[in-house]
C-alpha cells in the first residue's frame, strides 16, 4: 500500500504543478489587461519571463503548448530563480528554502 500511496502523491504533486502553470498564465493575461498600468519591479520581471515562452493571448485558443510550456519552468525551477534574481537586484531576499525541494 505504501507503493500505491507514493505514486499517488506523485500525481497530485505532478498536477499541482499544472495548476500552477495555469495560474501563472492567468496572471500574466490579467497583468497586460491593467496595460499602461505597471506592477511592481519584480512581477514586472516575472511577467517577462514568461512572455520569452508565451505571448499575450488576443483571442481564445487551445493553450495546451503554453501550459506545457509554463510547466517546465515551473518544474525545472528557472522561473522561481529569474524572480529570485530580480528580487536580489533590489535588495529583497526571498524565501530560499524551495532549493530543499529540488530533484
Amino acid at each position: 500500500m505504501g507503493s500505491i500511496s507514493g505514486r499517488k502523491l506523485n500525481q497530485v504533486l505532478d498536477n499541482l504543478e499544472y495548476i500552477l502553470a495555469i495560474e501563472l498564465m492567468s496572471a500574466c493575461q490579467a497583468i497586460e489587461f491593467r496595460r499602461p498600468l505597471k506592477s511592481s519591479v519584480i512581477l514586472e520581471a516575472a511577467h517577462h519571463y514568461v512572455r520569452n515562452f508565451t505571448e499575450f493571448a488576443s483571442e481564445d485558443r487551445i493553450f495546451a503548448e503554453d501550459i506545457k510550456k509554463m510547466h517546465s519552468i515551473i518544474a525545472d525551477f528557472s522561473f522561481v530563480r529569474h524572480c529570485d534574481s530580480a528580487a536580489r537586484e533590489k535588495g529583497v531576499v526571498l524565501n530560499r528554502e524551495f532549493e530543499e525541494f529540488a530533484l
